[in-house]
């Protein structure tokens, strides 16, 4: 069940909504969401976008992580979390620069990790806290038949364990595990008529496979 409004002025778009999910057997709470883009100035060959928004989430276990043979968990709790995000867009004749931050305070994340045995299984995290921040660029060049764009992406993603059982105590403060704190992407596209040719780039940085981020050689 849920309700949208939406309203545009002269220079910002807001929006904001209220939903509640019906779930047999789970309570989920009110969820909102609200947020603006707001346009600070705009010409024919610039503009300059801010925009910022906050919400409160809810995911269920999905159907793998509760019944995949053997390894899946019936008690799993669903995870419920805060996020926020803010970001600059600037926009000039053919180039786009984008920048984003971005908050968010989860708790009982469900996680896939090894057991003793090296088998995976899900489970909650009591509380984990991600935040970062990503750019992005883009440019377009184009001659009559003749076009090219070229992208360019980097993310910093920092996600940690704030809160866990006893056991997992060495997690704590530690990055979770296959979460690289960076990750970048570029992309050439070359367009001629009917023909393309494209080029993709990719790096992630280090991916821990041990909670507590000790090294594995």
């Amino acid at each position: 069940i849920g309700a949208t409004l939406q309203r545009k002025f002269e220079r910002i778009n807001f929006s904001t909504s209220l939903r509640q999910p019906l779930i047999t057997g789970m309570r989920p709470p009110l969820l909102q969401y609200i947020g603006a883009d707001i346009t600070l100035f705009e010409t024919n060959v610039q503009k300059l976008q801010v925009s910022a928004n906050a919400s409160r989430n809810f995911r269920a276990p999905t159907l793998n992580d509760r019944y995949w043979e053997d390894v899946g968990r019936k008690d799993l709790l669903p995870e419920e979390s805060y996020a926020m995000e803010s970001g600059l867009l600037w926009v000039y004749h053919k180039v786009k620069l984008r920048g984003t931050a971005f908050y968010q305070l989860v708790d009982q994340w469900i996680l896939w990790s090894p057991d003793s045995t090296n088998t995976y299984r899900p489970d909650n995290i009591k509380k984990v806290k991600a935040r970062g921040f990503e750019t992005s660029t883009e440019f377009e060049w184009k001659v009559r038949s003749f076009s090219q764009t070229v992208r360019g992406s980097y993310q910093f993603t920092k996600s940690t364990t704030e809160e866990a059982s006893l056991a997992e105590a060495a997690s704590i403060g530690k990055q979770l595990i296959y979460t690289p704190l960076h990750t970048a992407a570029a992309s050439i596209v070359s367009r001629f008529k009917n023909w393309s040719a494209n080029v993709f780039l990719q790096y992630s940085g280090v991916r821990f496979t041990e909670a507590s981020n000790s090294p594995v050689y």
